[in-house]
């Protein structure tokens, strides 16, 4: 066989093994994605379970998210270093320090949650050797009471807030809610927050598989599980900065950017944001070598509009716009020879999730993917859709697994977002996009 599996470098993809008499091949491409209800399922995702609240708070929620909108702020914008990557890790981290005094604490940054969670000390579950937070060694910590009318508490910890949340991929984690100060390590200017986190008291081992300690979550207040203010929000709000944060993903590490306005610059396009809950745009046709996929704009955004998540290493589709897509690879074989796409053995091909040996030639025969979002369209090179795993190379998209002809999920994760600068303007209720030399 030519095309040989992912390995295990890659992050939140699922495994399978399966044993032959001369080979055992293990797909972390190759899973299933399923929707229930509200709930997604897959380790390729950061994405929240929606938790229902009272119209209170829901309204409470909303409210806040727009009063903090509101505010144009003159702040200098602070620039975060960014670690991780596609290929090293599936995901991107920031450093922070919480409490006083500070305590150092690496986060996974995901564009598709809200909440701030960290390990708590003697946290049941959690990895071991990832750094833990102590908020009994912080003065500066407050741990919020349940009669706290600001906060949705899934139940009462004796009389602390407890909170439950759970993932897309199946992971959670209890704990309960503490307010504490909150810094960004290398963050230029260095700036100074106080901000609601939980500390985690039970973990699923799957929570955060790659060692780091905890997620940070940038998306607004309506997947919080406590029904707190975005801790994103809290800070910029404190710090006065412009209400919006560009994030550039590069192939190794990369940047964050907050309390920037980029509106004047001419290079980035603008599409408006659909609805609160996630950072949603509306994808309205998908083209390859400036091919139409031929589908309805409702096959792409679903209910939620098409999502732009961090939190999500590939791209994925609804399952007929991966068939069509494969199709239109498949017409590049009439003038190259795509390894994994041409002449690949039923089921053993790219979109199978099998990876394969390339040449700097093959990678550059790879078709280009345009998405037209709202009106306009966003190029994706396949130096960016092509991920390089130990000697051959995967295709940065996946299938959400629906049946055909049923709704479906678009998540534009990791393999899209480091196409692009990508600024998230709550503000203006708009996502951004430039081409990534404006990063």
């Amino acid at each position: 066989e030519i095309g040989t599996p992912p390995q295990s470098s890659l992050a939140r993809m699922a495994t399978t093994t399966t044993t032959t008499t001369t080979t055992t091949t293990t797909l972390l491409l190759l899973f299933c994605l399923s929707l229930l209800s509200l709930t997604l399922s897959s380790p390729l995702m950061k994405l929240p379970v929606t938790h229902k609240k009272s119209s209170s708070f829901e309204a409470a929620r909303v409210g806040g998210l727009r009063r903090a909108a509101s505010l144009m702020a003159s702040e200098t914008p602070q620039k975060l270093p960014l670690s991780g990557g596609v290929e090293q890790a599936g995901e991107y981290f920031v450093e922070v320090e919480i409490g006083t005094p500070p305590q150092s604490i690496e986060l996974q940054v995901d564009t598709g949650s809200t909440d701030l969670l960290v390990y708590g000390v003697g946290c049941d579950g959690c990895p071991s050797g990832a750094d833990t937070y102590n908020y009994k060694a912080s003065h500066t910590s407050n741990v919020i009471q349940c009669e706290n009318k600001n906060f949705y508490c899934s139940s009462c910890d004796g009389a602390y807030c407890a909170f439950n949340d759970t993932y897309g991929d199946g992971s959670g984690v209890q704990g309960f809610i503490v307010n504490d100060t909150l810094t960004f390590i290398g963050g230029t200017p260095q700036e100074l927050g106080h901000v609601s986190l939980g500390s985690i008291e039970t973990a699923s081992p799957n929570f955060e598989p790659t060692g780091v300690d905890g997620i940070f979550g940038l998306a607004s207040p309506a997947t919080s599980s406590w029904a707190g203010k975005s801790p994103l929000i809290e800070y910029m709000e404190q710090n006065d900065f412009y209400m919006a944060f560009q994030m550039c993903l590069k192939f190794t590490q990369g940047f964050m950017t907050l309390g920037t306005n980029l509106h004047s610059n001419s290079f980035y396009q603008w599409a408006n944001r659909i609805g609160d809950t996630y950072y949603s745009a509306s994808l309205n046709d998908v083209k390859v070598n400036g091919t139409s996929l031929g589908l309805s704009s409702s096959v792409y955004n679903g209910r939620y509009g098409s999502l732009v998540d961090s939190g999500t290493t590939l791209m994925i589709f609804p399952t007929d716009v991966i068939t069509q897509m494969e199709k239109q690879f498949k017409t590049v074989c009439n003038q190259y020879d795509l390894p994994g796409i041409c002449n690949a053995q039923p089921g053993k091909g790219l979109f199978d999730g099998y990876c394969y040996p390339m040449s700097s030639t093959d990678r550059a025969n790879f078709p280009q993917i345009d998405f037209v979002i709202d009106s306009f369209l966003l190029p994706l090179s396949p130096s960016a859709y092509l991920i390089s795993n130990q000697g051959t190379w995967c295709l940065g998209v996946a299938s959400f697994g629906n049946a055909p002809g049923t709704p479906g999920i678009t998540i534009l994760g990791d393999t899209f977002m480091r196409g692009f600068s990508v600024v998230f303007d709550i503000a203006s209720s708009q996502i951004g996009f430039a081409p990534a030399t404006q990063c």
